[in-house]
């Protein structure tokens, strides 16, 4: 008869499989607990790194310089250790749609006025390279926060309340301490 007839050979010395692979699609995020604090008050920050891909993360690694000057302490002390004024946090998995926080901890003084910036940032061992690329964008992989520290700036005046006396008479004087500074003073001594 006219027509083609296809003829399809079974060969039983091949095999076709498919595998899908699922990649962690990681996001880190850092919070400051107060924007504004005085000089003298603890300051807080967490950081919170979250899985958002189909498959686990592995050899998860946070790492951040800690601002200098405040003895830091974190609350994770399992999988995190803070060494020579770098926090590192290592976690062997972090599965898909999970996440891992950390919150590091210090007390100011007045060497801490200004803005205290800091910058945390994660990585994967199985990390798919565009997302490490994305450091060049909008990086999902490094998260900044800060927080103003105010420090108050005292003022003392002395002032007799009578400028000329009698001998014998009392002698008063009004003593007075003024903030100029945007922060609070504690224990304040005269």
């Amino acid at each position: 008869p006219n027509g083609t007839t296809e003829v399809v050979i079974d060969d039983p010395l091949s095999s076709t499989a498919s595998v899908t692979v699922n990649c962690p699609d990681l996001e880190i995020e850092k919070v400051a607990a107060e924007e504004t604090v005085n000089a003298g008050d603890e300051i807080s920050f967490t950081i919170t790194v979250t899985n958002n891909g189909d498959g686990s993360a592995y050899d998860v690694v946070i790492t951040d310089e800690l601002p200098v000057g405040i003895a830091w302490t974190v609350d994770d002390t399992e999988n995190c250790a803070i060494e020579n004024g770098t926090l590192t946090c290592t976690y062997d998995e972090i599965i898909a749609g999970g996440s891992e926080t950390v919150v590091i901890t210090g007390t100011t003084d007045a060497a801490d006025c200004g803005v205290v910036e800091n910058t945390a940032i994660v990585d994967a061992s199985n990390l798919p390279l565009l997302q490490r690329l994305a450091e060049e964008y909008d990086d999902p992989l490094s998260s900044t926060a800060s927080v103003t520290v105010n420090c108050p700036d005292l003022e003392i005046s002395k002032v007799a309340d009578e400028e000329i006396i009698s001998a014998g008479d009392e002698i008063s004087f009004t003593i007075t301490v003024t903030n100029n500074g945007e922060g609070s003073a504690y224990d304040v001594v005269i």
